[in-house]
């Protein structure tokens, strides 16, 4: 099965087997974009994930979700301790076994 459609419709029909021909009524530019987007999209894995750091600007982080159409960026260079990190501190301090 073939349509023309765009990236969110095509990587739809991808994962079901299908092809999606991206149509001609939009720019160069645009079809590059739904081009890269549909080839970035790996089964649901993301292989180059978009990461912000901490000292991006929402300002930044508004543009990157315009520019890629989702709003969900991790945050790379932050720490934040979980119950199990410090079960494994306390472990490894007692000299208990793992």
């Amino acid at each position: 099965m073939d349509t023309v459609t765009e990236d969110k419709m095509a990587i739809y029909m991808a994962l079901l087997g299908g092809l999606g021909i991206i149509h001609h009524n939009c720019s160069a530019d645009e079809q590059a974009d739904m081009v890269r987007k549909v080839k970035r999209y790996e089964n649901g894995f993301i292989s180059e994930p978009i990461v912000l750091s901490p000292n991006t600007t929402v300002g930044e982080a508004r543009e990157l979700k315009e520019q890629w159409g989702f709003g969900g960026f991790p945050v790379t260079g932050m720490f934040i301790p979980t119950f199990l990190y410090f079960t494994f501190q306390m472990m490894i301090k007692h000299n208990l076994p793992f």
